[in-house]
């Protein structure tokens, strides 16, 4: 183990903690290696880094879009859904951004964004008729 390897195991042993499930003999073993770790490579501190946030892939949003009977279509980094004859939801796959567009006169109009799919959900939930028949809801 170099360096870096170390730094980097310190940043993800100083995450565990109760709060995010940890058991307590598990904080206190983290603890533990965290002190051995910065005395062996002399590492006084290594400071919080922004890990870039994961951005669930096309099969999650997809899955999403099915659960109201929306089916979805992807090209390269964007996907998109028509939810009615007026409405569409574009999502940004690269980013996890998504937004809804309402067909007027002179061209689309936001009318409601944010990111991941369960901001999308909960936003279909109000706002979209589920399309599935009955043969589908109760699994057969």
């Amino acid at each position: 183990m170099n360096r870096e390897d170390a730094v980097r195991r310190l940043r993800a042993l100083r995450n565990l903690s109760k709060d995010e499930g940890a058991f307590p003999a598990e904080v206190e073993s983290a603890k533990s290696l965290i002190r051995l770790l910065e005395d062996r490579y002399a590492i006084s501190d290594c400071g919080p880094t922004e890990e870039p946030p994961l951005v669930p892939d096309w099969p999650y949003w997809n899955w999403v879009l099915g659960e109201f009977g929306i089916e979805g279509r992807r090209f390269l980094k964007s996907a998109s859904a028509i939810l009615d004859e007026t409405r569409i939801v574009i999502i940004r796959l690269d980013t996890g951004d998504w937004q809804v567009e309402r067909r007027t006169r002179v061209g689309y109009q936001v009318i409601a964004q944010n990111h991941n799919p369960e901001s999308l959900r909960a936003y279909l939930r109000q706002n979209a008729s589920r399309k599935y028949t009955f043969s589908q809801a109760s699994g057969h």
